[in-house]
């Protein structure tokens, strides 16, 4: 999901995406790694109400863990983003 969402910024016109400060960046993919891990929680629990599956397995667990997975991920991703951001940004000045 982090790098789905580096996806979308990278879309950007270049000029403005090479403006943005990498705190916005990095917290731009963290967040929306997040939300990504949000919605796959509700679909399971939709899933276990409406069609009686068991995709929460232990329920709270389940859900804690898989947020947090998500929440790490996103973190471990937007590093490694903003790194990549940050060497545009040095390349962009040399021209």
């Amino acid at each position: 999901m982090a790098f789905l969402g580096f996806d979308f910024l990278s879309r950007l016109d270049e000029d403005v995406r090479l403006e943005m400060p990498k705190r916005f960046v990095f917290v731009y993919i963290v967040v929306f790694a997040m939300a990504g891990a949000a919605l796959w929680e509700m679909y399971e629990f939709t899933s276990d109400l409406v069609l009686n599956t068991t995709m929460q397995g232990n329920g709270n667990d389940d859900t804690m863990v898989d947020i947090v997975a998500g929440l790490l991920g996103g973190i471990i991703a937007a590093l490694l983003v903003t790194e990549i951001h940050r060497k545009e940004q040095r390349k962009k000045r040399k021209y």
